[in-house]
């Protein structure tokens, strides 16, 4: 299996096929979840949505909740899913991270398809940037102004190879915005007013408190998963969680 990508790791271990973490990464992860009780878990369906408009996609959930002792904001940030679900995937991702790329490409469709579309979880996106994303990240809020998120999504993570090192070129997403049939001037004056900067640097800040240490990174109802493990490793978490609640 093939080792998570991390910002801190070194070129050569990058190159793994290994997804079993370092020692001291492990136990960072068991003493996080260790040091939370299960009990402590509030019900996630006291938590609810508003549902995406065509201006704005956003959560109506209380600015930051606490989940098995982990701060997560979920106010303005994409979801898709069941509001009112006790179960909650929060991915903290970098659309220049390969490993993201490869967690989009392979596992998600799978997770909308068995949890996400069946109304069995809320799932939430939220930025990390460690191998340089931001801009594509900031381009993407500004989508979502336009109630686009998920298909700007889906053409960063697309074109993540061939377009990485140009997101800071306004240019690239004017083509984004034309070919997804956005409102091309807005989403640039938001671009390159850096409308969503700090909103990325703060999402990213929250990652590394929760436990992140890599791209892509995933909290369960505040269980750690880390790097873009094969779905059959998300559908035993994902399943715990539910015979839980």
């Amino acid at each position: 299996m093939e080792e998570k990508n991390n910002s801190l790791i070194t070129s050569k271990q990058a190159k793994s096929n290994n997804y079993l973490m370092p020692g001291s990464i492990i136990i960072a992860a068991i003493l996080i979840v260790g040091a939370i009780f299960i009990s402590q878990r509030p019900s996630f369906s006291q938590y609810k949505s508003a549902q995406s408009d065509a201006a704005k996609e956003k959560v109506s959930q209380p600015e930051e909740i606490t989940v098995k002792g982990v701060n997560i904001d979920f106010e303005g940030f994409p979801t898709m899913g069941n509001p009112e679900a006790k179960v909650v995937m929060v991915e903290y991702s970098d659309f220049a991270c390969p490993f993201c790329s490869r967690f989009w490409q392979e596992t998600l469709s799978l997770i909308k398809k068995d949890y996400v579309d069946t109304g069995k979880i809320l799932f939430v996106y939220k930025d990390f940037i460690v191998v340089g994303g931001d801009m594509g990240a900031q381009a993407a809020h500004c989508a979502q102004e336009q109630g686009k998120f998920w298909e700007y999504h889906d053409k960063l993570f697309s074109r993540t190879a061939e377009d990485r090192s140009r997101w800071a070129d306004s240019e690239v997403h004017r083509g984004y915005a034309r070919e997804l049939g956005l409102n091309e001037e807005l989403l640039i004056k938001c671009f390159e007013e850096r409308r969503y900067q700090e909103k990325v640097t703060l999402s990213t800040q929250e990652a590394t408190r929760n436990g992140g240490q890599g791209t892509p990174f995933f909290l369960i109802n505040g269980e750690p998963v880390f790097g873009a493990q094969p779905y059959s490793n998300f559908q035993k978490v994902l399943d715990a969680a539910l015979q839980k609640n």
